[in-house]
């Protein structure tokens, strides 16, 4: 491997941006980006190779590179919860679902019932609530619409926790994750820590308080051993229409993501052919739901969102090619059939 490849990687583990390294070895960003890439793939051909746990042992350091930018994005407001949890799957089904914004006055969701029939068919090893399960319309920053209708904090809550339980319900023995999105984590705590942050460490005061079985974290990392790994969070600092590419492109690992509401899968793969993915995971919620009509000002503005949700299957630890299940027309279809 040539020492300018290992000097980039080195800075990368310090700055923990590729912009930083850029700007600090003085090369374009690009080729900060190329030369990770070759250092990734060097790793990994070397383990095949020796079959040696050369990669295992990069990965600590990946670990660590982890921990610490995680760190600096989420130590102002979010280091109350936990920052990656690690997930090992060798065989078995991830169901992720995100950017429900479940806002009482609107029907259940058509994608939400197809969630059910889904995980009931698939008895998945965990479900992912990816972020933004919840809208809190009423505690936003942004101001009212006109006239239109406002719901409490309470009646969110309520009407949200309705259809987790509803989740749960066919979940079996399914482990039920969350990850902290803009909308629900974010708004609710920063909300009281802005108002009342005297309460900060009394028990009911978290967002976290209120999930009751579903485990919150800002990330989760599943068989982050494996060659390639997959990272599941709500966003990233990526954004664009090319999100998806960027996302596994940068982070050199197969990464799910909402937030954007575009649903889809983008295909990567290594010149060692391991193959990575960017995934999208759409919204859950209807898209002509009031709470997003009203501040689009109408489905005309919604652009490229889609209602629906992404299967993840993994076979002998390795990720196949995610599944989507997609709204269309007021119908959910999965594998080719309607389910809801």
């Amino acid at each position: 491997m040539k020492q300018k490849t290992l000097d980039i990687f080195n800075s990368f583990l310090k700055l923990g941006s590729t912009k930083l390294v850029s700007e600090e070895l003085n090369i374009p960003r690009r080729s900060v980006q190329h030369h990770l890439k070759l250092y990734r793939e060097k790793v990994l051909e070397n383990e095949m190779s020796s079959n040696e746990k050369i990669f295992h042992k990069e990965n600590n350091k990946f670990d660590r590179f982890l921990d610490t930018t995680s760190k600096k994005k989420v130590i102002n407001y979010q280091d109350t919860f936990l920052r990656t949890r690690n997930l090992s799957i060798s065989n078995g089904y991830v169901v992720v679902f995100s950017d429900a914004h479940y806002y009482p006055g609107n029907p259940i969701p058509v994608a939400h019932k197809a969630l059910l029939s889904v995980v009931e068919m698939l008895q998945p090893k965990a479900i992912v609530a990816n972020g933004d399960i919840f809208d809190f319309n009423s505690i936003s920053r942004h101001g009212k619409n006109g006239w239109s209708r406002t719901f409490s904090l309470k009646e969110e809550l309520d009407f949200g926790m309705e259809r987790l339980k509803e989740i749960k319900s066919v979940a079996g023995s399914s482990e039920l994750l969350y990850t902290a999105g803009n909308h629900d984590q974010l708004r609710y705590d920063s909300y009281l820590a802005e108002r009342a942050g005297q309460f900060a460490g009394l028990n009911g005061f978290k967002f976290e308080d209120r999930l009751e079985d579903w485990k919150l974290s800002l990330e989760i990392l599943v068989n982050k051993d494996s060659p390639v790994p997959t990272l599941i969070k709500h966003r990233t600092n990526q954004g664009g229409i090319h999100v998806s590419y960027n996302n596994a492109q940068k982070a050199m690992l197969s990464i799910v993501t909402g937030h954007s509401h575009r649903l889809g899968v983008r295909s990567l793969s290594t010149a060692i052919g391991r193959y990575y993915f960017g995934v999208e995971t759409g919204c859950l919620m209807d898209l002509d739901m009031n709470a997003f009509t009203d501040y689009t000002e109408g489905r005309s503005n919604q652009k490229d969102w889609l209602s629906g949700f992404v299967v993840l299957q993994f076979k002998d630890g390795n990720l196949l090619h995610p599944e989507l299940c997609t709204v269309i027309n007021d119908s959910a279809w999965f594998r080719g059939k309607k389910i809801a």
